[in-house]
């Protein structure tokens, strides 16, 4: 009998477990032109920065994140045209009005602190070939692109201001790159959760499987399956009464086996 009552349990287990809704999954759309140029520099300017502390940091660290801001900026204003979801309109309005903020006060504090009126802006390797590509996109085609990209360019500002912490001496520019590494990482995770749950991708590269760094968001690439935010309630919480319950049979079968 409690070996009929046990299998009854899994068998209902399993058949709840199967009627959870998950995120569909699927592969992830080609990288557009220049995304691999501007992963490289990205790279290259973290791995720069990492040698640096004091002044020679915080110049280096703003001057790479202005153009860096910059280019964000320019992507996200190709989107109230293309796309067709009103939260990534939303998204990319926030990106253009935090960074665009963001820049102003690093041009001020590079000009206040170190007299540089006028720093660099050479655009990011790549960009030109990404523009030219996302201009000629709209719709799904068009999200799809900017949120395999976006994440990604993210990614790299988030990784570079992690590195501020120990390196950087004003605190003003220590408090940026908490809001960078906090705001942009919200961000990533609202990318992946909307490329996953339209599209059916995770957006984030597998070579971050499962890596967390200092103050980022975990961004283990591959897409695994998960419970979405239409799972009732009820139904998660039967799974665990279900799974509380064969725990305790379990249990009790062992121990019923150990006192023979």
């Amino acid at each position: 009998m409690r070996r009929l009552t046990l299998t009854a349990l899994l068998t209902l287990f399993a058949a709840v477990l199967l009627a959870i809704p998950v995120a569909p999954t699927s592969a992830a759309p080609p990288m557009l032109p220049g995304m691999d140029q501007m992963q490289q520099q990205m790279d290259q300017d973290t791995a720069k920065l990492q040698g640096l502390t004091g002044k020679d940091f915080e110049i280096a660290f703003m001057e790479m994140m202005i153009p860096h801001h910059e280019s964000a900026i320019m992507m996200a204003q190709l989107v109230p045209t293309r796309a067709t979801h009103p939260e990534l309109k939303t998204l990319a309005q926030n990106i253009i009005t935090s960074q665009q903020q963001e820049i102003t006060q690093m041009r001020g504090w590079l000009n206040s602190w170190y007299g540089i009126a006028n720093p660099p802006t050479m655009p990011m390797a790549g960009m030109d070939q990404m523009m030219a590509a996302m201009q000629q996109l709209t719709g799904a085609e068009f999200e799809q692109a900017f949120l395999m990209m976006m994440p990604m360019h993210h990614m790299g500002a988030s990784s570079m201001a992690a590195l501020a912490p120990g390196r950087a001496t004003h605190p003003e520019l220590l408090q940026l790159a908490q809001n960078i590494v906090s705001s942009q990482g919200r961000e990533i995770e609202q990318m992946r959760g909307w490329a996953m749950s339209w599209y059916g991708f995770d957006p984030m590269p597998m070579n971050h499987g499962g890596m967390t760094m200092p103050g980022l968001p975990n961004t283990g690439g591959g897409g695994m399956a998960r419970p979405t935010a239409d799972t009732p309630v009820s139904l998660l919480a039967l799974l665990a009464a279900l799974a509380a319950l064969m725990t305790g049979l379990l249990f009790r079968r062992h121990l019923a086996r150990a006192t023979r």
